[in-house]
């Protein structure tokens, strides 16, 4: 275990869905005063913070949001200086142990299809639904018939490119009998490598208003062991637990299913806290711990994903990996079993 987390870097606030199971800010979910008070310096410091990161030891670093395609030019000259480094460090070390990723809903990557080809080792494709009713239901898309579109055009353009995609989606009461769908759907592209699905998180406020993260969390969470019991009674077999790098996040179950590794996020079954964490209000029902570092377009630095947590300023980055090395530790909060079960 590397211990050096993964990096997530948000270029971009503003999103063209509003996601119900979202939490405040997106991605980032950062409400700390911005480090970055001039909008057109915005993409130089995330730069500047992504080469810090890399200075500490960071070699795996994915772009998010919001989604990150609203805002191309920060986006691409991001990743065209991560990129440029990753090459560069791969041709010296002789190691492949690094990665850029993209994360995204999708509906763009048509658009920018040139520029996403270019510079990701893998993008990661957000799609809950293939249905444009329950699509809209979960996603806000105020025209989910050309957004689903322009997302299956977009996932056959890098096929045809020979990008590797992992199509993620989160399982809610609407689309928990389609994700079915949504394998098959994986199986039919030789550039889609994983199936990622995700339990909802409980946050105790969700982004764009949509109320209550706890009520929302006790009327749309779903187990995923209905889930992984079908998987393995179709044959999947069970490849290992992993981890998200340095060995932190939520241990999910890889199974390999004809060609494809499903990846299934359980919540409940642990995840790495520090003790700063108790203090936390979001202590009592967090499921996601500590995964990785996060980076706000507002320049702000996170190591944990609910609420606030513990934030750190441009020019700590070491600050931020030397945490995750002497504090975080794993715990199955055995404390929360009886409040999934619920």
């Amino acid at each position: 275990m590397s211990k050096v987390p993964s990096v997530r870097i948000s270029t971009a606030s503003g999103c063209n869905h509003r996601c119900s199971f979202c939490q405040t800010g997106g991605d980032y979910g950062s409400t700390a005063a911005s480090v970055i008070p001039i909008k057109d310096e915005r993409h130089g410091m995330l730069i500047v913070t992504a080469m810090n990161f890399w200075d500490a030891g960071v070699r795996h670093f994915s772009i998010t949001g919001g989604e990150p395609l609203t805002n191309p030019r920060v986006t691409f000259e991001l990743s065209a200086a991560l990129r440029m480094k990753l090459e560069t460090w791969k041709q010296e070390s002789g190691s492949d142990d690094c990665y850029l990723r993209l994360n995204t809903n999708g509906v763009f990557v048509k658009k920018y299809i040139d520029q996403v080809a270019k510079y990701y080792d893998l993008v990661k494709i957000s799609l809950h639904s293939l249905n444009p009713k329950v699509y809209a239901s979960i996603t806000g898309s105020r025209s989910p018939e050309t957004d689903l579109k322009a997302t299956l055009e977009g996932i056959t353009l890098l096929n045809e490119r020979n990008v590797k995609v992992r199509l993620q989606a989160v399982a809610t009461p609407e689309n928990v009998d389609e994700l079915w769908q949504l394998i098959e759907l994986c199986q039919k592209f030789g550039n889609i490598t994983d199936f990622k699905v995700f339990d909802i998180s409980e946050y105790s406020e969700l982004w764009r208003d949509h109320g209550d993260g706890s009520e929302f969390w006790q009327q749309n969470y779903v187990s995923l062991d209905k889930l992984e019991r079908e998987v393995q009674e179709r044959g999947g077999k069970l490849l290992y637990i992993a981890q998200s790098v340095g060995g932190y996040g939520n241990p999910m179950p890889i199974y390999q299913l004809r060609g494809l590794r499903i990846r299934l996020r359980h919540s409940s079954r642990g995840a790495y806290y520090s003790d700063a964490c108790k203090s936390c209000e979001a202590w009592k029902t967090c499921g996601d711990g500590h995964c990785n570092a996060e980076v706000g377009p507002n320049g702000v630095i996170k190591v944990c994903r609910p609420s606030e947590g513990i934030t750190f300023r441009p020019g700590e980055e070491k600050k931020v990996i030397t945490f995750f090395h002497q504090n975080v530790h794993f715990d199955t909060r055995s404390d929360l079993h009886e409040h999934w079960k619920n």
